[in-house]
């Protein structure tokens, strides 16, 4: 079922997003920062701390052997692989106070919709995103490809 890169998987599979540096570096700090102020002030950092870890939890891909499920804090979005059309994996990009910075996004297409579910792939591993392409390709042989996400699906990405 599964090619090269991903390895074997089984489906149902469901990944979950990954500590990411940000969050890491954020959470660090509350314990710091819990462990510095005074008594009154510890339930809003340890409230902060408990929020991140929820934030990060809640994050999810989950992949049956007919659907794929995203879940976020806002909710959830599922499709039908043989409702996908097209799978496109890009790049955003974006600005912060320290420079510019790039995100890798992946976008499922379904027939009849120009709104994607979109996933962005930086809180999940490259063989979790690799895992969902080669999920869907494989379950809809009609889905279309872009270049970035047959290399996703491949391996062939850093």
């Amino acid at each position: 079922m599964a090619q090269d890169f991903p390895g074997s998987y089984t489906l149902p599979y469901t990944a979950y997003a990954e500590l990411t540096p940000s969050v890491a570096v954020g959470m660090v700090g509350l314990l710091i920062v819990l462990a510095l102020i005074p008594q009154p002030f510890r339930v809003p950092a340890a409230l902060a701390l408990l929020f991140l870890t929820w934030r990060l939890s809640a994050r999810k891909i989950r992949l049956t052997s007919d659907r794929v499920r995203h879940v976020t804090l806002t909710g959830q979005r599922e499709l039908r692989y043989s409702d996908v059309a097209r799978l496109e994996a890009w790049m955003a990009r974006g600005r912060s106070r320290y420079g510019g910075y790039a995100v890798p996004m992946l976008g499922i297409y379904a027939r009849g919709s120009d709104e994607p579910l979109t996933i962005s792939n930086r809180p999940f591993s490259k063989r979790d995103m690799a895992v969902l392409v080669d999920a869907i390709a494989t379950a809809n042989p009609a889905v279309e490809l872009n270049r970035l996400a047959q290399m996703l699906r491949w391996g062939d990405v850093d």
